[in-house]
């Protein structure tokens, strides 16, 4: 398990790129219908978060699932075909300050 590895993933050098810039980009681009490019890209996020959270500490994989439930959701439906989609994005702030709270306190500096 490797802390600076986490947060590397997720913040990187915090510019559009990192998931810390992508995650709310994605999800402010998303509209009534959820066009092909948008999925990809919040499939793509959940992807990431998931190869993050394969090398997460304890106390990063909590938030960590957390932060990562609403772009599951989303390729759980893409990934059946389509249908509603109800994805609950109240966390995903928190979550971010959250990590990024547990980041600095391990020491992890903006490369």
């Amino acid at each position: 398990m490797d802390a600076e590895a986490v947060c590397e993933g997720i913040a990187g050098d915090l510019g559009s790129d990192s998931l810390v810039g992508r995650i709310p980009d994605a999800i402010l681009a998303i509209g009534d219908e959820l066009d092909d490019k948008d999925a990809a890209e919040l499939i793509d996020i959940n992807d990431d978060l998931g190869r993050v959270l394969e090398v997460a500490p304890p106390e990063y994989a909590t938030v960590i699932r957390s932060l990562k439930e609403p772009f599951q959701q989303v390729q759980d439906v893409v990934s059946g075909g389509g249908g509603q989609l109800s994805m609950d994005t109240s966390r995903v702030q928190a979550d971010v300050t959250e990590l990024m709270e547990l980041c600095v306190a391990d020491g992890y500096t903006i490369s």
